[in-house]
């Protein structure tokens, strides 16, 4: 999928910013942090912690946490994969539903777009409504696993 970058206007939530939720750039020395909350909250995808661990290595970090206290509930990230792509995305489970995912999504984004990208790249949309409703994100064609950057990935030559 594809975002046009140049029409999102991202305004933080003052909702979640009241109800005690922080979302900020990730900061390399929590890397340790991080990863673990990635690694034993979305354990299906072994990929992510990988693109987490390469976000946090840029210059600034590309990689974003959505904190409430001193606890991690969410993150994302961008320039993982590649340059120009956003992802992965994730949330705790015990969080989704406050929109954390969404705040998470277009503060990347309008990372992506301070930083000069005109656009951003969804390389694996796991809910492609979600991008397309939150972001308006439209779908490429011809952009199967096999036809893409992901082509060369252990996980998808098997398919």
């Amino acid at each position: 999928m594809i975002v046009n970058l140049m029409v999102l206007d991202y305004v933080p939530s003052q909702r979640l910013r009241d109800a005690g939720f922080v979302v900020r750039r990730a900061h390399v020395v929590d890397k340790k942090a991080i990863l673990e909350f990635v690694g034993s909250n979305f354990t299906g995808e072994g990929a992510w912690v990988a693109e987490c661990e390469a976000a946090l290595h840029n210059s600034p970090p590309s990689c974003f946490l959505a904190t409430k206290g001193t606890e991690i509930v969410g993150f994302a990230c961008y320039d993982a994969t590649a340059k120009d792509y956003f992802g992965p995305l994730g949330v705790h489970p015990d969080y989704r539903g406050l929109h954390l995912g969404v705040e998470l999504l277009l503060v990347s984004l309008d990372a992506m777009k301070h930083q000069g990208y005109g656009y951003a790249i969804i390389g694996w949309p796991s809910d492609p409504k979600f991008y397309a409703q939150h972001a308006g994100a439209i779908e490429i064609p011809g952009t199967e696993p096999q036809n893409t950057i992901y082509r060369n990935t252990l996980g998808v030559r098997a398919l």
